[in-house]
């Protein structure tokens, strides 16, 4: 097995057992009963970064796990700071210390390469054959976007700085990460389709 592959299969396996403890407001969801479909996704999502960044992503897991940090939860916390801002200011933005203003700056950066990766993504025939998630974060949803920069902003500057470099490579090679995580998800599927016909 080529060492990035054994490398993501190594970040999914401990992705999984921080998801698996993640408590929601009204409990465990579906989802975390699913460990086939989270392999999908985050399979799909490791794929576009480099080997160097995944290699600094096993890093930021490994310390917060010795330290006894479970990063998923986070993720959702700050996803939330997008969906119910008002219950995130009372009741959850005290749980984790302010982005610093180098993380903020460097999540920004990202932020756009993605969401210009998104918009010229909207225009392809791949993606009107999809359903994502909503555009806009609100009212209990989440957008694509939020949702991933949730997940970013538990990373490590290390990692962040490593993977605005691979998307910027993307980009410099008119290349579109988004499209790439999407047709990865959709042939994932479809041979779990086949597979289980």
């Amino acid at each position: 097995m080529p060492k990035k592959e054994s490398l993501i299969h190594q970040l999914i396996d401990l992705e999984w057992q921080f998801f698996t403890q993640v408590q929601g407001l009204n409990g465990r969801a579906i989802c975390q009963e699913n460990p086939q479909t989270f392999a999908i996704m985050r399979r799909a999502q490791h794929q576009i970064f480099s080997e160097k960044t995944l290699d600094a992503l096993m890093n930021d897991l490994l310390d917060a796990a010795e330290v006894g940090h479970n990063p998923m939860t986070e993720k959702y916390a700050r996803m939330m700071e997008q969906s119910d801002p008002d219950y995130f200011a009372r009741e959850i933005a005290t749980e984790y210390l302010p982005l610093s203003a180098e993380k903020t700056v460097t999540l920004q950066a990202l932020r756009q390469l993605f969401a210009d990766a998104q918009s010229a993504f909207s225009e392809n025939e791949l993606a009107q054959q999809v359903r994502g998630r909503v555009a806009v974060s609100g009212a209990g949803e989440v957008s694509g976007l939020d949702y991933l920069m949730g997940e970013l902003a538990t990373w490590s500057m290390v990692t962040l700085n490593l993977a605005l470099e691979d998307i910027k490579a993307w980009q410099a090679a008119g290349r579109n990460p988004v499209e790439a995580i999407v047709a990865y998800t959709v042939a994932a599927y479809r041979e779990k389709a086949e597979e289980e016909s």
